[in-house]
């Protein structure tokens, strides 16, 4: 791990779990390379941004971190939900600003702190780590169809859930080496499980908070 990339991680995170839970994230993107690329999507960066959730968190986020100029500047299809700008040379700016782990790590706390207090009273249950990670890995919207889904009817397709974008992207989450699609609940228990035991890692090599007592309670 580059010094920079360790800065970016524990300067945005307000406590010790928060730091814990970020780096156990990066770990899972991007393995704590700030300009990794994942060839099956548009997803780059530490924590693994694709086109449509960068511009997500510009647009919401950007002005906290300097980049009021460019949120300005971005515009919202009230249609199909599609975030652009109209000059292509500062949309192609604001993408190359994915491999600025100091933005990224921030972007992805301020979304999940946000995300956080939106998801407790859908939810109607302790927020988990699993998911927060769903929050980063779907986006809010996604996150929160997958997780309505998770608690009607875990046992379907997580695949006919996310859609065929997601599943392509980052087809070994959804679809055994067998070929078996996984359900709803199997992936959130593989990103549950996964997270804590990251999490446990990070907490000791960092002297953080480790596991909480609902991902403890989840995990076994």
């Amino acid at each position: 791990m580059s010094p920079e990339v360790l800065h970016a991680l524990q300067s945005v995170a307000a406590s010790p779990s928060e730091r814990v839970l970020l780096f156990a994230l990066a770990s899972r993107e991007s393995r704590f390379v700030a300009t990794a690329r994942n060839p099956a999507s548009s997803a780059r960066g530490l924590m693994q941004f694709t086109r449509t959730t960068w511009l997500e968190a510009v647009r919401d986020h950007g002005p906290a971190h300097g980049l009021a100029f460019h949120a300005d500047a971005l515009s919202t299809d009230p249609e199909t939900g599609t975030i652009s700008a109209r000059d292509s040379r500062l949309l192609e700016e604001l993408l190359v600003l994915r491999d600025d782990p100091n933005l990224s790590a921030a972007f992805a706390m301020a979304r999940l702190g946000l995300e956080k207090e939106n998801l407790a009273p859908v939810l109607r249950r302790p927020v988990t780590d699993a998911d927060l990670y769903l929050v980063h890995f779907l986006g809010p919207v996604g996150a929160r169809r997958f997780l309505r889904e998770l608690a009607r009817a875990p046992s379907q397709r997580a695949s006919d859930v996310v859609g065929p974008d997601a599943v392509a992207a980052n087809r070994n989450v959804f679809v055994a080496r067998n070929g078996r699609h996984r359900s709803l609940g199997q992936v959130h228990a593989a990103v549950r499980q996964d997270l804590w035991r990251q999490r446990a890692v990070y907490a000791g090599l960092m002297g953080g908070a480790g596991p909480g007592r609902a991902e403890v309670a989840e995990a076994r």
